[in-house]
């Protein structure tokens, strides 16, 4: 139980174990107008109310979000043989718009991690299997504390593309891209839409 504060143990640490966000990109070097995904994770085995406090701008990209930032979709990932509830900040497809090195804006997190101090001779549902069995959860003092995170700084290096062989028609599209159309019926009536 990772909300249960036993004698000894220390409460920023427990947090910086159970409590943090991440940022995945599918790839950290492209060409201008490559599309790539970023997403923005936070990770959890507290019990915790979090606040997105700043949101990513994600300048210098062209930016598609994935996600709708008021629904909270979240899953549960393993890490390093734990279980975590993975709640998705932000995750958009970016199209570099120039070339160098562009630094990702960090997302900041307003986080009340609540807990219950648990003294020497107190049940903290640890005890014998009977103990458990009849415990309605731990004995103690419950407490919140207040703590707020930002994600580590991560760069994208934008490659210009290259100008040798370039087509002369060229318009900048970089990527594989697939187009298909069709109609449900060949025929139609005077006004009618097909």
């Amino acid at each position: 139980m990772e909300d249960v504060i036993k004698p000894g143990e220390n409460v920023e640490d427990k947090i910086k174990k159970n409590l943090f966000i991440k940022v995945e990109l599918s790839k950290k070097d492209c060409y201008v107008g490559e599309p790539i995904m970023v997403t923005y994770k936070l990770y959890s085995r507290l019990r915790s109310e979090s606040r997105v406090t700043k949101f990513p701008s994600l300048n210098g990209f062209s930016v598609y979000d994935m996600t709708d930032p008021g629904k909270d979709q979240s899953s549960v990932e393993k890490v390093n043989g734990k279980n975590f509830t993975v709640h998705v900040i932000r995750k958009a497809q970016l199209i570099a718009l120039q070339s160098g090195d562009i630094p990702l804006d960090p997302v900041e997190i307003d986080n009340t991690i609540y807990f219950v101090k648990v003294d020497k001779g107190q049940s903290s549902g640890t005890g014998s299997l009977l103990d458990r069995f009849f415990d309605q959860g731990p004995q103690g003092t419950p407490f919140s504390q207040h703590v707020s995170l930002d994600s580590k700084p991560v760069t994208v290096h934008v490659k210009p593309l290259p100008e040798a062989q370039k087509p002369p028609d060229f318009s900048g599209a970089v990527g594989r891209f697939s187009i298909q159309a069709s109609v449900d019926s060949k025929e139609i009536d005077t006004g009618d839409a097909a």
